[in-house]
């Protein structure tokens, strides 16, 4: 028996990763938590602002959207749909039942140093901590400035 298994959650699940993006493809964007279905919508809107080949495939939890040709157009058209991307993130962390905070330098800093302070009270689990303050650096690109 060989049944297809269906693993959106947001949906039917959306057509496989094109093979030539898939294989040759330029990664461009990482993302997280969203459903497929709006990751399938968001990054066809990525592909026709750009004009050029973007697809998708899920790898370790994460989105991994990936494109061909000139990369340099479809990097743009990720900036100018970035707050609708940002908004599907945001209604999925509300699905979580999780309320998004405003994020800003200040708090950012604030979130840094107790990171950092964590990692002499942690037994020297360095590895570990580091990690968490790559994945919190990783996550600045998100922050607001502050008036």
């Amino acid at each position: 028996m060989n049944e297809e298994i269906d693993m959106s959650t947001d949906g039917p699940t959306p057509p496989p990763c094109n093979p030539e993006i898939f294989s040759e493809g330029v990664e461009v964007f990482v993302t997280d938590t969203i459903g497929s279905n709006a990751v399938e919508s968001w990054v066809k809107k990525v592909a026709d602002l750009s004009g050029q080949p973007v697809d998708w495939h899920c790898a370790g939890g994460r989105a991994r959207v990936l494109a061909l040709g000139d990369i340099d157009k479809v990097k743009l058209a990720i900036t100018a749909l970035k707050p609708e991307h940002n908004q599907l993130y945001t209604e999925a962390l509300r699905k979580l039942g999780l309320e998004p905070q405003e994020m800003t330098i200040g708090r950012a800093v604030q979130d840094l140093r107790t990171m950092a302070t964590s990692i002499v009270v942690d037994n020297g689990d360095y590895v570990k901590q580091l990690n968490a303050i790559a994945d919190f650096l990783e996550s600045i690109t998100w922050i607001e400035r502050e008036a």
